[in-house]
């Protein structure tokens, strides 16, 4: 990361505002627009403290997840039955798209939602009365590569696909590609979803991709020697937080209880999954359809990168760093800002209750 930085930096400095900090297309452009983990977000996250606001006393939350289930919506799942055991009624609904959960939670039809900071914040840019109150799933995003590709310039002309211009992984991918071997152009498609990116790539459609932690583990056991990490980003860029629990700030306002019940009970689970591991791997094996002969190894993965934090993990600093990234990295508008991003006085309420670990 500290080597990442130093080029960041470096690039940094040969330029002034905004306007030329996107001089140029696509991928040549990443080098100044990555920049700044440490100066381009500026603020601080508002932690409001005082008296919470009048709660309207709801028993019923309807929750959105912005794909599938996978093994990083396994907590909340485990966390609304929980809930459940406590009298509320908790609603969730799978969309298709990151941005129809977005768009369904700015507009109220949610209440909570699930996924992609980038998106629920893009969202937030263009008006939506949204917030993160808390980290989702942490950060496991690796490059995976054909053995045959050593560095990163050997990317040059590669096929190499990402979930979309937008995306967190076009994102990541195009910072590491600027920062560690600047002018390399892979031969660039768009593959929604991770498991779909794993597949070509296991069909040799593809000689790299950024991945999530299951397919990484997926593609090493189905295909011993063919594949190999070119970078985990869990370890170049550990502040960056790409995923999280976002709230409609109207909902959050009338019903400061049910938010903090719902932190609660999802930190409840945290903390139990972390101490018996054994926990989520029976969760997945009844909700999943993951290779019972992989099942254990990737749960045991996600656990190794701290994937479901004990406290949420958000932080001003964590929040700070992952707005530069993601304006730096043009995924976001300059001008957005952490305060406008997230509120992180329900957090800190729960904590308060529950303590910190």
């Amino acid at each position: 990361m500290l080597r990442i930085l130093r080029v960041v930096r470096a690039r940094w400095a040969t330029v002034t505002g905004h306007a030329a900090l996107f001089p140029s297309p696509r991928w040549l452009s990443i080098g100044a627009r990555f920049g700044l983990l440490a100066g381009l977000a500026v603020g601080s996250v508002t932690v409001r403290p005082g008296d919470a606001p009048a709660d309207d006393g709801t028993r019923r939350i309807r929750v959105a997840f912005s794909s599938t289930v996978d093994l990083g919506d396994l907590p909340s799942l485990m966390a609304h039955a929980l809930l459940a055991t406590q009298g509320y009624e908790v609603v969730p609904t799978f969309f298709a798209h990151a941005q129809l959960a977005a768009d369904a939670l700015a507009r109220g039809q949610m209440d909570v939602g699930n996924g992609s900071t980038r998106t629920y914040w893009a969202a937030i840019a263009k008006g939506a009365d949204v917030a993160t109150i808390m980290e989702q799933v942490g950060n496991g995003w690796a490059i995976m590569a054909a053995t045959e590709i050593r560095t990163c310039a050997d990317l040059h002309g590669r096929p190499f696909a990402v979930s979309g211009e937008g995306s967190v992984s076009a994102a990541l991918s195009r910072a590491y590609i600027a920062s560690r071997c600047p002018g390399t152009e892979p031969r660039v498609m768009s593959i929604p979803g991770s498991e779909h990116r794993a597949a070509a790539l296991l069909a040799g459609r593809l000689q790299a991709a950024p991945v999530e932690l299951a397919e990484s583990v997926h593609l090493a056991a189905r295909a011993p020697g063919r594949f190999r990490t070119l970078v985990s980003f869990a370890e170049e860029l550990p502040s960056v937080v790409t995923t999280g629990v976002h709230v409609n700030r109207s909902w959050a306002t009338r019903n400061p209880r049910a938010v903090q019940d719902y932190l609660k009970a999802l930190l409840t689970i945290h903390r139990q999954i972390r101490a018996e591991h054994g926990l989520l791997v029976a969760e997945a094996r009844a909700r999943l359809r993951i290779d019972p002969a992989v099942l254990a190894d990737v749960v045991e993965a996600h656990f190794r990168t701290n994937a479901w934090d004990a406290n949420g993990r958000l932080t001003p600093a964590v929040v700070r760093d992952s707005v530069a990234f993601f304006v730096g990295a043009a995924s976001l508008l300059p001008g957005v800002t952490p305060e406008r991003v997230a509120d992180l006085s329900h957090l800190e309420r729960t904590l308060d209750e529950i303590g910190r670990r």
